[in-house]
């Protein structure tokens, strides 16, 4: 007999299958719950833990309970989380029953919280909040903060749905955190750092990616999400102009702006939020390298905000000079360290760091026509020099967007007139 060559782990195939409508929810269901009565298929590979859908996860999580027992028969555990997924008239029969005959198996649990994911799913606050009733208070938080949750809820996130799970401890560490990279959502384990501030942010980077992206924030603000500079200037890479403009209005620390390299990004690869961070209390001429403005250019560029809020943080910023200075040199040291990063690599490429130059320079030097225009409009300067002595004109020149180059030079001329 030939031998079969092994492929992915079935709950991922299932999951892939499921989700691109080649199999029911039916057929679905059966690949996955098999593996719990001992059975294998021709697919299985070793067991891995796998990164899935919410509900595939769950129910995978059964086979590495430490002391797990094959069932003889799957069949009420199908009909619970199927009568979850229809909406089923006779889920608060169901579910106490099937829950305490799981318990002998040790994966009642982990069926709970199959039956929460479905919830997220399909967005179904009333089987949510229900799920939540069926256990104690430790077990809702321990439900509340696993991976497949996670997978689930931000796989269509849903405002209403983010705020139940938030208040049952969604983004309090719990040993695993996520975090947003190249490739995609990624499951990681906490360090002794992870806070519940930064769940909360790393939740806002997922949010502004979808449709419904400031009634998401706004949900995370209820929950007290506050806007750093970290935060600003990783939204700056892909938000729009909304999105921006409600991640500033809730910016409590105008130092928080001084220290964002929100604009520098902008500038970059995203120049439709350049004005909203001019208004919003970015200055035109900003380096990362530099001291924060001053407050008087900062009253220039912050149409509309509090006077008594701007004095107050500038009366605690003069107070704690020190503490500035040393937080700016941390900034300076973590740029060095990632200027193999892709973004700010290509930068030195060039000839200068990201870090030496304005806003303008790397406009000009992308060929970003819009964005060079508005940093004009608000004030940009065009003499300023980088590092290696190159103003943004020269850079406009070297790349060959010689239209900005031109722009540049008539601006130039006539300011000093």
């Amino acid at each position: 007999m030939a031998q079969i060559k092994p492929r992915k782990l079935c709950f991922e195939e299932n999951a892939i299958a499921h989700a691109r409508g080649k199999i029911n929810t039916d057929e679905y269901l059966d690949g996955m719950l098999d593996h719990l009565t001992g059975v294998r298929h021709a697919q299985d590979t070793p067991l891995k833990r796998i990164n899935a859908d919410g509900l595939s996860m769950a129910i995978q999580s059964c086979l590495f309970e430490p002391n797990f027992k094959y069932l003889n028969d799957v069949a009420l555990i199908k009909r619970l989380l199927v009568s979850c997924w229809n909406d089923s008239l006779d889920i608060e029969i169901l579910a106490p029953k099937v829950l305490s005959a799981l318990l002998p198996y040790h994966i009642s649990p982990k069926i709970h919280l199959s039956m929460i994911t479905i919830a997220c799913i399909r967005r179904d606050l009333t089987l949510l909040r229900y799920c939540f009733t069926l256990t104690d208070s430790d077990a809702v938080f321990w439900a509340a903060t696993t991976s497949p949750i996670l997978v689930a809820a931000t796989a269509t996130p849903d405002p209403i749905i983010w705020d139940v799970l938030l208040s049952y401890g969604w983004s309090r560490p719990n040993g695993q955190y996520w975090d947003i990279c190249a490739e995609g959502l990624k499951i990681r384990k906490v360090d002794n750092n992870q806070t519940h501030q930064d769940r909360l942010a790393n939740l806002a980077l997922i949010a502004i990616k979808d449709s419904r992206r400031v009634e998401l924030l706004n949900i995370l603000f209820d929950h007290g999400l506050v806007v750093t500079n970290s935060l600003l200037s990783k939204a700056a890479a892909s938000a729009d102009p909304m999105t921006m403009k409600t991640l500033l209005e809730n910016c409590e620390d105008d130092q928080e702006l001084d220290t964002s390299k929100a604009l520098l990004v902008a500038a970059e690869s995203n120049g439709r939020i350049i004005e909203v961070l001019l208004d919003g209390g970015f200055h035109a001429d900003w380096k990362a390298a530099s001291s924060p403005p001053s407050s008087t250019d900062r009253h220039k560029t912050k149409d509309g905000r509090d006077e008594k809020k701007k004095h107050a943080s500038d009366k605690k910023r003069d107070g704690d000079k020190h503490n500035s200075s040393a937080k700016r040199r941390d900034e300076e040291k973590k740029s060095s360290r990632d200027q193999k990063q892709k973004t700010e690599h290509r930068e030195h490429k060039e000839g200068a760091p990201l870090e030496s130059r304005t806003a303008l320079h790397i406009a000009s030097a992308m060929g970003n026509m819009d964005a060079v225009k508005t940093l004009l409009k608000k004030g940009a300067r065009t003499e300023i020099k980088d590092s290696n002595g190159k103003t943004a004109e020269k850079l406009a020149v070297e790349k060959g967007w010689f239209e900005i180059a031109e722009l540049l030079k008539i601006i130039h001329a006539a300011r000093k007139k």
